[in-house]
């Protein structure tokens, strides 16, 4: 039995947003008493830890960046270390990719009908909407007490895919066909040694050669996946993700 019913969110973008939907969902049967939405703050964790909160949650979403010490995740592992020092009890969630994925600078420009894919795109994606991400966080917060989640890695999976399945199910689904360009990774690969890892491209580059190393496959953390916490979940494919965000 959860013994959080009190939440405050820092931000409403692209997860704040829908996680604040769902707990305002779960305050109508109760399940929530308050929530309050924060400015972003550099200094959140600190002012979280004065505050005495009971469980803290940085902002992840995506893919599992506990202990990677490469790239822009860099700055995660950083928050991590900060976070452990003042004893300030946090859990980290991870989702893999979600429906802003599919766009046109990650190389899916699906209104033109054509994708770039770097690497064979044969290596499995764990696939997520923000929307089922909100729902599980909100469900796992109302559910489980904080002495349970402190420490924990919730790593969860709506879908997993390949590129090529992805392409191969709109098709299916849409009866429209992509135009699929394969380009080495290696050109990713150069990006990040040439660059800041903090500079845009080489964001970019982080994140496409991710997914073709296997690092996007959620099944692998050493936690593995959280999705047994919730049964009843039922997420969204992938696919219908895709289709439903042109």
């Amino acid at each position: 039995m959860s013994d959080m019913k009190s939440f405050a969110i820092a931000g409403v973008g692209r997860m704040g947003k829908p996680v604040a939907e769902e707990l305002l969902k779960l305050k109508a049967n109760g399940a929530v008493s308050k929530f309050v939405i924060l400015t972003r703050s550099p200094n959140l964790a600190d002012a979280a830890k004065a505050a005495g909160v009971k469980l803290f949650i940085p902002s992840e979403w995506s893919l599992y960046s506990k202990g990677i010490t490469d790239g822009f995740w860099i700055s995660h592992n950083r928050v991590h270390k900060h976070i452990e020092e003042i004893g300030l009890p946090y859990a980290l969630v991870f989702t893999g990719q979600s429906e802003l994925t599919f766009s046109s600078f990650l190389g899916w420009n699906i209104p033109a009908g054509r994708v770039t894919i770097f690497g064979d795109g044969n290596s499995p994606i764990t696939w997520t909407t923000s929307r089922d991400a909100a729902r599980f966080v909100a469900h796992t917060l109302t559910t489980f007490a904080a002495k349970q989640l402190a420490g924990r890695v919730i790593s969860i999976e709506g879908d997993r895919k390949t590129l090529n399945e992805l392409v191969a199910a709109y098709t299916t689904r849409t009866g429209k066909k992509l135009e699929v360009t394969y380009k080495p990774v290696s050109e990713q690969e150069s990006i990040l040694k040439g660059s800041s890892p903090f500079a845009w491209e080489a964001i970019v580059a982080w994140i496409l050669v991710a997914w073709e190393k296997g690092a996007a496959d959620l099944r692998t953390s050493p936690e593995g996946l959280a999705n047994k916490w919730w049964p009843e979940w039922n997420p969204k494919s992938a696919v219908d993700a895709m289709v439903e965000s042109m």
